[in-house]
């Protein structure tokens, strides 16, 4: 497969359709490279019988768009979840403003303590880490969508805990 015809053909098109499913930014020419980096990685899979190579590459992209705008809500949510915290402790001054900051530490560590060890471990990597749920798969060992339930039942069990923790000391 040669790529660089691929791109000369199909780059314009999937930039644009990049852009539009993700909004205009810098982001858009990582996508895009991002896109035509599987590509090559895949060009076992494609079957030019099947389907067009720009259907593929719309494919690929429409994947990593999708990525990336959960990747950006989560990453809003949490700013904006931080930014409260921070208003909050904010008009909490001198020994209680420490003793609210090792209460929401110790909660989030026991949270995190009661969860299995299998959602435990891809809780800390996505949440804590950072890290994608393809990277997460290939260091466990597992399939992707392994690691996507287990973060779901993770994250559930989690909020369940810190708001029965909240109740307690409301």
């Amino acid at each position: 497969m040669d790529l660089q015809r691929l791109f000369d053909t199909h780059g314009a098109f999937i930039a644009r359709a990049i852009e539009r499913l993700t909004g205009a930014g810098p982001h858009v020419d990582d996508l895009l490279q991002e896109t035509f980096m599987i590509a090559f990685k895949n060009a076992h899979r494609f079957d030019a019988d099947k389907a067009e190579a720009a259907s593929w590459l719309y494919g690929i992209a429409v994947n990593l768009s999708r990525r990336y705008g959960r990747s950006r809500s989560r990453a809003l949510r949490f700013v904006t979840r931080f930014a409260q915290y921070t208003a909050l402790e904010s008009k909490v001054a001198g020994p209680e403003k420490t003793m609210i900051q090792q209460e929401t530490v110790q909660t989030v560590r026991r949270a995190i303590e009661k969860l299995p060890f299998k959602q435990r471990e891809v809780f800390i990597l996505f949440e804590l880490e950072g890290m994608e749920g393809k990277d997460i798969s290939a260091l466990l060992n597992v399939k992707e969508g392994t690691v996507w339930t287990r973060l779901h039942h993770a994250r559930k069990a989690f909020k369940k805990h810190v708001r029965k923790r909240a109740a307690l000391y409301g």
